[in-house]
């Protein structure tokens, strides 16, 4: 798998379509499900894992697979995406909760 990835990133980074298809259907359910664990919401889940196929995409170039093999490095990326939103989840509702910035 590790080999089929590699190959997969080297095209998709070269413009083929495929490749990408193939590279990330490959990975979609685990990277699903870690992202089903930071949200429990079906439509949030949806656009985080969308999230994390487009920074995985923008950053393919980047990946080296001597480093870490490829589905790590796509759950590194998940983990990253699935904090920022318990962040911004945790900044609205402190907006809510306080909405004209008294201390409290």
């Amino acid at each position: 798998m590790a080999e089929e990835d590699w190959s997969d990133c080297q095209d998709c980074v070269a413009g083929r379509e495929a490749a990408c298809t193939r590279l990330f259907t490959r990975h979609a359910a685990e990277i699903t499900r870690q992202m089903w664990r930071f949200t429990r919401n079906r439509a949030a889940c949806e656009e985080l894992v969308h999230e994390v196929l487009v920074e995985a995409y923008l950053s393919l170039a980047r990946y080296r697979p001597q480093d870490v093999p490829f589905v790590h490095w796509l759950r590194c990326i998940a983990t990253r995406v699935g904090y920022r939103f318990w962040k911004a989840q945790a900044r609205r509702r402190r907006a809510v909760v306080n909405p004209f910035g008294a201390v409290a």
